[in-house]
């Protein structure tokens, strides 16, 4: 009788860089698009888009530079608040808001507590 032989499967890896990139790309162009404003709904639906943009394309950063953190982070809040900025000035619809640059901010470091969080648990 012949035993099961167990071979070892290489990983799949993947370069998440320019998956970070283009997600970058998609979400400066999400963010520049005309808006249509409405009443309706709940008050703070807005601040949790941002939280959770900010939170997928930190977590998207991460596992593109896992040794450069600090400059994801950085980067990141560097980009919310250009997005911010260029909202006020290319758009008609939108306007800078402190409290979604806040809110961008508490996605970025929420997803480094679920990054931190995720090689835990994988460690």
């Amino acid at each position: 009788m012949q035993k099961n032989k167990i071979t070892f499967k290489p990983r799949l890896t993947l370069d998440w860089r320019p998956i970070f990139f283009a997600a970058l790309l998609l979400v400066m162009a999400l963010m520049l698009i005309p808006l249509k404003h409405s009443n309706d709904g709940w008050v703070y639906a807005d601040k949790l888009q941002h939280i959770v943009v900010f939170l997928v394309i930190a977590m998207i950063g991460f596992m593109a530079y896992p040794h450069k953190l600090r400059w994801v982070c950085t980067g990141l809040f560097v980009y919310g608040a250009l997005i911010e900025l260029l909202q006020q000035i290319f758009t008609l619809s939108r306007q800078a808001s402190l409290a979604d640059w806040l809110a961008d901010v508490v996605g970025v470091m929420l997803g480094l507590i679920l990054y931190f969080a995720m090689q835990k648990r994988l460690n």
